[in-house]
């Protein structure tokens, strides 16, 4: 039986490796998925100097139009955008596109393995924390679309990585290298720079306890903090200014103050019902080891989710369990979860041989999670589905201003390439600009945006097929002279 226990678990490790090798080769159909949504397409077309809205087959920009476009058309600091500017250059596939954001996850999973290795010692549990990151339907999806989120989930990681080391020595070397990585992920997303915050909070807290004179102290904390301020300043100068700069909300966000009924939500209600667990877990084994152990990744993830709770009541952020614009609060719990899961697995496994059970336990879970995800990927994709049930070889075609850039994607450097008279035949609306530079400058409202609208009957003489989701959600009472591709309202031929 002690001979059957230990062939069972040398084979742990290599099962544990298939599975991961298995689930990846199930998600190539999102990896291999050759359709840009709009935010996707809106971001290849910033990291190539240009915009949602530029002409057909324009001439690719420098990285000076990068970071311009990055401040007019999008609400991030634009670090994704300029790595994807260089890493375009070698190859415009859909398929390189992904591996961008697919290589920052799978160095995530990398992050979870070392966490809890470097937690619990046991390579059995940091084999399955590994598996984490496919668990968590947002955490996944991100791995394979062309945005700045993987990027900050690893970034996140990168916090916790570095409150861990630093716990354990300080010196110039490891907090100069830590605030790099730390500054680097800054440039991702705003809400990082928040994680980034109160990880630096923490780490100055660290130097302050110290057994050092103040003289040094100083000087590490000025170490420290120099290359965040720095790309702090650069975040402000070159995207901040530019992109929000009345701090307004975005009306199709989740902030309390203008939807309380957002703490009411399931996902919402799981994460304050997990944080209220949380505080009493930490309150009731306060003196313990296991609480002081963990109690630099405890503060991060309380705090982080204590600054987005207070900043969407102000209007100024969105907290919300299933927002994903959340991702790095909601990164932040799930690491506390596998630290403190991780300790009751240790001592379960110390009595009870169930890795096996576990095991069956995250593939069960990894497979609903799969299906959510597949649900999700089809619905994102149904216009460049639609169209291709529609067999078009020639004739005018109408594109709305939110299937633009995805389809002039596809016919410049996609799967369309070459396949029709393009760009003869197409006629491209514009949106406006994601951003103002001028303060004083208001959006335009949905209802004003909709009344500019033509209806889609309108377009009955002049074109012979609609690629348009938004016209028939804004005006459906003029749309007769038109039918739906297979009934999604997203492509139109016309009624004959």
């Amino acid at each position: 039986m002690k001979a059957f226990n230990n062939f069972t678990s040398k084979l742990f490790i290599p099962i544990v490796i298939l599975l991961y090798l298995g689930i990846l080769l199930v998600s190539a159909r999102y990896f291999n998925n050759p359709y840009l949504w709009f935010d996707e397409a809106g971001q290849f077309w910033i990291a190539k100097g240009l915009n949602h809205d530029s002409a057909p087959m324009s001439e690719c920009g420098t990285l000076y139009d990068v970071i311009v476009n990055n401040q007019n058309y999008n609400l991030d600091p634009g670090g994704f955008g300029i790595l994807l500017h260089y890493w375009s250059k070698i190859s415009n596939h859909h398929r390189w596109l992904r591996m961008l954001p697919l290589s920052f996850f799978l160095l995530s999973i990398l992050g979870f393995i070392v966490l809890s290795y470097n937690w619990t010692k046991n390579k059995y549990i940091a084999s399955l924390a590994g598996l984490i990151p496919f668990l968590n339907m947002m955490i996944l999806s991100e791995a394979f679309e062309i945005r700045a989120y993987s990027m900050e989930v690893l970034g996140v990681i990168i916090s916790v990585l570095a409150i861990e080391s630093l716990q354990k020595s300080i010196s110039y070397e490891k907090l100069l290298l830590w605030s790099i990585l730390l500054a680097f992920f800054m440039t991702s997303r705003y809400s990082f720079i928040i994680v980034a915050f109160v990880a630096s909070t923490y780490i100055l807290y660290l130097i302050y306890n110290q057994d050092i004179t103040l003289k040094n102290k100083i000087l590490e904390m000025c170490v420290y903090a120099l290359p965040l301020f720095g790309t702090l300043i650069a975040d402000y100068i070159f995207a901040m200014r530019f992109q929000n700069p009345r701090v307004e909300a975005l009306s199709y966000l989740p902030y309390i103050s203008s939807n309380p009924t957002v703490i009411f939500t399931p996902e919402s209600q799981n994460i304050i019902l997990f944080i209220v667990i949380l505080l009493w877990i930490i309150f009731k084994f306060r003196n313990s080891d296991t609480i002081r152990k963990y109690k630099g990744v405890l503060y991060l993830a309380i705090a982080t989710n204590t600054i987005f709770f207070v900043l969407s009541i102000l209007g100024l952020h969105p907290w919300e369990g299933s927002c994903r614009r959340c991702i790095s609060m909601i990164t932040l719990l799930i690491i506390s979860a596998c630290a403190l899961g991780g300790e009751v697995l240790k001592k379960v496994l110390e009595f009870l041989d169930v890795k096996y059970i576990l095991l069956l336990l995250f593939v069960y879970k990894i497979s609903s999670v799969g299906m959510m995800l597949k649900d999700n990927y089809k619905a994102r994709s149904d216009a460049y589905r639609d169209f291709i049930s529609a067999n078009y070889t020639e004739g005018k075609i109408f594109v709305d201003r939110w299937e633009s850039p995805c389809f002039r994607y596809l016919y410049e450097y996609g799967k369309l390439k070459g396949t029709a008279d393009y760009p003869k035949s197409f006629t491209f609306m514009k949106g406006e600009k994601h951003a103002r530079k001028d303060k004083e400058q208001k959006s335009q409202s949905r209802q004003d945006y909709y009344k500019k609208q033509p209806y889609m009957n309108d377009l009955y003489e002049d074109y012979d097929l609609l690629i348009t989701p938004e016209l028939y959600t804004f005006k459906p009472e003029k749309s007769n002279k038109w039918k739906s591709i297979l009934k999604n309202d997203r492509v139109w031929i016309k009624a004959e």
